[in-house]
């Protein structure tokens, strides 16, 4: 369903729906129609505010904040999640993670003040929110409290929601510290999950972890070039950043085997994707930079090499 979504999604009739609706919710806004006094008001205000933020009218979170007291007042407990994780996803944009963690906390104040009154597929965004903002500021022994934490409810209320990607997270930090036999016990939860999910998307994400598994702990990079994988059915522009990681991981292979201008020929269309923004995602990819400024010095192209080390390790200096 989500893939059918994104197929169908056209940016310009987005940004004009979103221009539509603001318009159209604006004058009850001004005449001070929307009170808060029911739930179906003070949903109509967050869409405004929505509206507000994605015709980037103002990009601040701080108007979201008043939202929180608004549900509490109709008794919408769940919905004061989305408010605390929203406002945290505008600090992660900004990359102020310190600062997007401060709110997922002040949510959790909330499970702890209303438990069995907040939905669980909320705790468990919540939950999964502080691993990634615990990961962004390489903090991995929060990340493993607050993936517990989600497993614990997880096993309770026999719920399987975002349990691939606390997997993932557990891979990341084990495969970063070359423990192999933990980093393999995660990829094969994972590939489990695709097995029974039978979802695309997951399918190319577990193809990209066995190459960085190949690569980072087995080191058998004619393993990783030989490692081939069959197209699924996803849309092109997302196999277009698929192929991004794809190709950073051959290209990895191929220098570390001395192959230099085979590992070129996986690099020369490499970028920066706007879309992931996470610093794992971008020091992974900030590393097909590095290699390719490695394989240029190695070929004696000195120019190229220092214009993208220079760009790698710039991209990664604030980075935990």
């Amino acid at each position: 369903k989500r893939l059918a979504l994104f197929k169908e999604y056209n940016e310009k009739k987005f940004n004009e729906k979103v221009i539509e609706l603001y318009e159209t919710i604006l004058p009850f806004v001004e005449n001070g129609r929307l009170k808060g006094t029911t739930f179906e008001e003070v949903r109509i205000y967050d869409a405004y505010l929505s509206m507000r933020y994605h015709a980037k009218i103002d990009l601040s979170e701080k108007p979201f904040a008043k939202l929180v007291q608004m549900y509490e007042q109709v008794h919408a407990y769940s919905k004061i999640l989305t408010i605390f994780d929203r406002m945290a996803g505008i600090k992660f944009l900004d990359r102020n993670y310190t600062e997007a963690l401060h709110y997922l906390f002040e949510g959790e104040k909330y499970i702890e003040k209303y438990g069995d009154l907040i939905d669980d597929i909320e705790k468990l965004d919540l939950y999964y929110n502080i691993t990634v903002m615990s990961a962004a500021i390489n903090d991995d022994e929060q990340v493993e409290r607050y993936i517990e934490k989600a497993f614990i409810l997880s096993k309770e209320k026999k719920i399987f929601y975002r349990l691939n990607e606390f997997y993932r997270f557990l891979f990341f930090i084990h495969c970063s510290k070359e423990e192999g036999e933990k980093a393999y016990y995660y990829l094969k939860k994972m590939r489990a999950f695709v097995e029974i999910m039978e979802e695309p998307a997951e399918t190319v994400m577990e193809q990209i972890l066995t190459l960085s598994y190949t690569n980072q702990i087995e080191k058998d990079y004619e393993k990783t070039i030989a490692t081939r994988f069959e197209r699924v059915d996803i849309p092109e522009d997302i196999y277009y950043d698929a192929d991004l990681f794809f190709n950073g991981e051959y290209a990895y292979a191929y220098y570390m085997l001395g192959r230099y201008e085979e590992a070129l020929t996986y690099l020369k269309d490499i970028k920066i994707l706007g879309r992931n923004q996470h610093p794992i995602d971008l020091a992974i990819m900030y590393r097909a930079f590095a290699v390719r400024a490695l394989c240029q010095f190695m070929l004696g192209d000195k120019e190229n090499a220092k214009r993208d080390i220079l760009y790698a390790t710039d991209g990664v200096k604030d980075f935990k």
